[in-house]
């Protein structure tokens, strides 16, 4: 599987972040810009492919991970979603092959 994250409405935008390979980390590095892993650099989700569907995970429950302007904690990242970390916005490519319904999204709460 191969994920793309097209980036939209940035100072940065049309940036592609690809993925092929999973579980994969988006961290954020020291201006606050979205990147892959490194080990100085803050996690903020993490990307997994369960049977051709890509599952979002929030790092920690501090982090505030957005799929379609919607705070969540995990869920199924779609084909055509947007998926918002901190000021940078992204839009989800894939071909996804999965069956089964995709997980139910957890959204997060916020007091």
């Amino acid at each position: 599987m191969r994920l793309r994250l097209y980036e939209v409405g940035g100072k940065s935008t049309g940036r592609v972040m690809r993925f092929d390979q999973f579980p994969a980390l988006l961290c954020v590095d020291t201006a606050g810009d979205p990147c892959t892993h490194h080990e100085s650099f803050h996690s903020v989700c993490e990307m997994v492919d369960i049977g051709g569907q890509i599952e979002v995970r929030a790092a920690s429950e501090f982090e505030e991970i957005l799929v379609n302007n919607v705070s969540v904690t995990s869920g199924a990242l779609m084909p055509g979603d947007r998926l918002s970390l901190g000021k940078t916005s992204f839009i989800v490519s894939y071909e996804r092959t999965a069956r089964e319904r995709p997980p139910s999204m957890q959204v997060k709460i916020l007091n």
